[in-house]
């Protein structure tokens, strides 16, 4: 009985740090957060994140890394909607980091069969490794500039990422490009100054960082 009864104990003591541990997640998130709207404001949205901001997120992934390498994804039956939404956000900005990124898609993947993640969160993860990677998304949902000044998808097939993004609760593409370019109308940042040099900075960025 007395075991047992220690037992108990070291398991209370270790959820409780893992708890402590997944909820320093969230004031991360919203630091980042804070950053990037700062950036956006300010209208450099295409013009390359500051060292700072990439030197937070950076900070940001080792630390999920080490949580995740502790206690497994964050499913929300134990640790919430909130820690894994912010587990997910951090892994999803990871993009300094590809091999951990894609650590953390298969996680996150796994947590959705379990039916302890958010779908929609696991397609936005998948087609943002794919944006960096330089590949035809599943949805679409991150979007680019062609040269000639439009703002496009890059799928295979539009109609059927429509299909997918209706199944998943995202609104068509062509109303997130519609909705994006509204939003740029009120941003100091527009789109981009000179779009071939984005596009080129953006390939040897990636390129550069193991994409």
């Amino acid at each position: 009985m007395f075991t047992l009864f220690i037992l108990n104990i070291v398991r209370m003591n270790s959820i409780y740090r893992n708890s402590s541990m997944w909820e320093e997640i969230t004031s991360r998130v919203q630091r980042e957060k804070q950053f990037w709207h700062e950036i956006t404001e300010s209208g450099k949205r295409y013009e390359g994140a500051e060292s700072r901001f990439k030197d937070l997120r950076a900070e940001n992934t080792v630390y999920l890394y080490q949580c995740v390498e502790a206690t497994g994804w964050p499913c929300i039956s134990k640790f919430g909607t909130e820690i894994n939404e912010a587990a997910y956000l951090v892994a999803r900005a990871s993009i300094q980091h590809p091999q951990k990124m894609k650590y953390f898609l298969a996680k996150l993947s796994a947590s959705v069969d379990k039916q302890e993640s958010n779908p929609a969160n696991l397609a936005a993860f998948a087609d943002c490794v794919k944006y960096y990677e330089g590949k035809p998304q599943i949805c679409g949902l991150f979007l680019e500039w062609a040269l000639s000044g439009e703002l496009y998808a890059n799928v295979v097939c539009v109609d059927q990422a429509n299909i997918k993004r209706k199944e998943l609760g995202f609104p068509s593409i062509q109303e997130a490009v519609q909705a994006h370019l509204k939003e740029l109308q009120s941003n100091p940042g527009g789109k981009p100054k000179d779009i071939a040099a984005h596009n080129k900075m953006h390939r040897e960025w990636a390129k550069a960082a193991g994409w």
